[in-house]
């Protein structure tokens, strides 16, 4: 029944009725699926046939998340009432704390940002020029960048906004919004960014060693305004013109407990995803994590990512594609043994994989999942911006969730204006 429950959890959606009391139930292991009549209480799958096909007796998982999902329903009298409304499964949310981090994060957003930048970010002021425009600190630069996808405006309408943080001391100077762009571009700003996230998500790998210690890796595409356009010559109709929107790929790495990108790297769309772990994962343990559980889809199953996770002491939990049993790969023949001797746990951690899923949701809905830049140089930055606001956000949240009291290194008369308004909130 257990078996049933989840699969009913994971693929209830996907339960069809046929006709009368048949239904076509996925399988959980494999894309086909199988045939349950729920009057015969019969299934077409190798478990129910190899019990000899005693419905009654022996009721497989596919039987019981059709009865699940059927919301079948026994009366007083004996009778069964079958109702076809789907089950909605309720997860307990702390929602007082959620909402009061969604308010607080524009107040102490901010503030943490400018912490992170004052002591992160390396100070190259430079000798002040004679003549022409004067050199504007890398750290306003980057404090204005991360303002900007912050609010998630454009370069123009935040310099407004960063003027108002200038005067209360949380930057320097306010550069222009051509200077913030230029600048934001250069090759040497990729590594810092690099620096701010791993320094970000930080105090979050505590909390994170503290419960399951379980990370997930996937990529996600982020639009942008350039279009490539080709003409098709070889299967196509001579001369036709052809044009489709240019996306770059960001693979993350995240923590399925709290949520946070621990480590991300922006590349070109025709990047493999498996490649991409090795230096991701050893990125994350740089930057403080100590992952014990590595979840991933089947585009990650491999040898290499495999040995890659355990040779850092940490289980992998990869799905596999149909037929693929690692009969010519030993260590892909253990990973599947290991699968095959208790699937039911196997795929309750590898579900959890699904909160990177929830991360790319997040961090696209709150700071925009279209990237304004142009050149790829400013379009990889963006990225990392946005995943470095997305960790703000994290640790907003975990702050209110787990009632801590945060301290900042800001000036000690710190009044934040609040956005929008000409109100201002002291820290």
């Amino acid at each position: 029944m257990q078996r049933g429950i989840a699969l009913a959890k994971t693929k209830g959606e996907t339960i069809k009725a046929i006709i009368g009391a048949k239904y076509l139930v996925p399988s959980q292991t494999h894309s086909g699926g199988y045939v349950v009549d729920t009057d015969d209480g019969s299934c077409t799958c190798p478990d129910f046939l190899e019990c000899g096909g005693h419905g009654r007796v022996h009721r497989c998982k596919h039987l019981w998340a059709t009865l699940i999902v059927r919301h079948e329903v026994e009366l007083p009298d004996g009778n069964t009432l079958v109702t076809e409304e789907k089950i909605r499964f309720q997860y307990d949310r702390n929602w007082p704390a959620i909402n009061a981090a969604l308010v607080d994060l524009h107040r102490i957003g901010p503030a943490i940002l400018a912490d992170l930048v004052r002591f992160r970010v390396p100070s190259n002021d430079g000798q002040p020029r004679k003549r022409g425009e004067q050199p504007v600190p890398m750290r306003d630069l980057i404090y204005a960048a991360l303002i900007r996808t912050f609010e998630n405006k454009t370069a123009r309408s935040t310099m407004a906004s960063v003027e108002r943080f200038q005067a209360v001391g949380l930057c320097e100077n306010v550069p222009h919004y051509n200077t913030l762009l230029r600048n934001i571009a250069k090759p040497e700003v990729m590594p810092i960014l690099h620096g701010l996230l791993g320094a970000c998500a930080a105090p979050l790998a505590v909390i994170e060693s503290g419960k399951l210690a379980q990370y997930a890796i996937d990529s996600t595409g982020f639009s942008t305004s350039i279009y490539a356009s080709w003409r098709e010559k070889k299967h196509g109709k001579p001369n036709t013109h052809t044009v489709k929107a240019r996306y770059v790929k960001a693979h993350a790495f995240v923590g399925t407990t709290t949520k946070a990108i621990v480590a991300i790297q922006p590349t070109e769309p025709d990047v493999g995803d498996a490649p991409m772990l090795a230096p991701l994962l050893t990125r994350a343990i740089e930057n403080g994590h100590h992952p014990r559980e590595v979840t991933a889809d089947a585009a990650y199953l491999s040898s290499e990512v495999v040995a890659a996770i355990e040779a850092v002491n940490a289980q992998p939990f990869i799905a596999f594609r149909e037929g693929v049993t690692g009969v010519s790969r030993p260590i892909i023949a253990k990973l599947y043994h290991r699968f095959m001797a208790d699937q039911e746990e196997y795929m309750r951690k590898y579900h959890r994989r699904s909160n990177v899923e929830t991360v790319m949701h997040m961090c696209k809905e709150r700071f925009g999942g279209r990237l304004r830049s142009r050149r790829p140089s400013a379009q990889y930055a963006e990225i990392m911006l946005k995943a470095i606001c997305h960790d703000v956000a994290c640790l907003v949240t975990a702050i209110h969730e787990l009632e801590i009291d945060p301290k900042f290194w800001t000036p000690a008369s710190n009044v934040v204006p609040l956005f929008g308004t000409n109100e201002g909130v002291t820290l």
